[in-house]
Formats: C-alpha cells, structure tokens, sequence
C-alpha cells in the first residue's frame, strides 16, 4: 500500500487509543456481546458482525471491541437506542454517516454501530476485515500503520481515523479487484 500523509491532530487526548498486542480472548469477548445484542435487541445473529481490528487473528489493535448491528434502515435506528441503553450503551450519535455510535464502557470497552445490513457500510466492513483476515502481510502493514500514526499523532481520535483512511480504501479496492 502507499505512504500516508498525516497531519497535526485537532482534538483532545483518548485513554484508550493505544495498541495493544492481539488478544485471542477479544474473539470470545465479541461473540458474546453479539449474542447478548441479538436477543435483546431481537435480531438474527447474521445481523451482527464483530468488525474491525479486533476481529483480525494476530493483529495489535485499540482494546476496543467494535461490534455492527444490521436493521433494515435508518429511519428505525433510534427504535434500537432504548434497548441498547439497558445493555449498558451510550448514544454517541452519528460519528459516521449513516450511522449510529453506541458505547460501552469497559473493560473492555465495545462500540456497538448501528447501520443498514447490506449497506454500503456493512459491505465495506466485512469486506476489509476478511481480506486483512485472509492477507497477514497487509494485517501486519496495518498494525504499523496504527502505531507510526499515534506516535505522530498522540491518542487523537478524528486524526488517527483519518490518516488510516487512504490505505483503508487500498485495501477495500485490492479486495474487489
């Protein structure tokens, strides 16, 4: 993949933006909280996805377990707040467009997004984690990525998405290629 430029960051500090070694038990830690939101939130396992780098076997990520819930569309997110609530989440808002953040504090923590399953999102998503699951080098190209950008960055939440962006969108056209 291409170098990143980076820029300077805009916003305070994040404790828990840092990387830690892979941990084999954020797989467990993940299928359960899908479970968990599953029945509470009374929809199909296939609807809820354990993403990012924490899905990824052997790669260092943030602790922060991100979890997608797929609904049928935007227009019901806030139906699915209420519930999440009595899961201990947090609505965050839309961070991402097409969105809702929900938090969970932790340890560890666990995102839950909510988005339209089979959106634009929730293929983006799936298709980046499978093929960094199934290309070790390009997993391990990221994790390093991750670790020059806080090191030039500090724990900044909006200037590390940002600087990951462009080897994001590399990595999801070489998947479609």
């Amino acid at each position: 993949m291409n170098s990143v430029v980076l820029s300077r960051p805009s916003q305070a500090a994040h404790p828990s933006y840092r990387i830690d070694p892979h941990n084999p038990s954020w797989a467990a830690i993940a299928a359960a909280e899908c479970t968990l939101i599953s029945e509470t939130l009374s929809l199909p396992a296939p609807q809820i996805e354990h993403i990012g780098s924490t899905a990824v076997p052997g790669l260092g990520a943030k602790p922060i377990i991100d979890v997608m819930v797929g609904v049928d569309s935007e227009a019901v997110y806030m139906d699915f707040v209420p519930l999440l609530a009595k899961l201990g989440y947090e609505c965050r808002g839309e961070t991402v467009p097409g969105t809702l953040y929900n938090r969970k504090g932790g340890p560890p923590r666990v995102n839950a997004h909510l988005t339209v399953h089979d959106g634009q999102f929730w293929i983006d998503k799936i298709v980046f984690r499978d093929y960094l699951r199934g290309h070790p080098e390009t997993a391990g190209e990221y994790e390093r990525l991750k670790r020059r950008i806080l090191v030039d960055f500090g724990p900044d939440p909006p200037a590390y998405n940002a600087a990951k962006e462009s080897f994001i969108v590399e990595v999801l056209v070489a998947a479609r290629a």
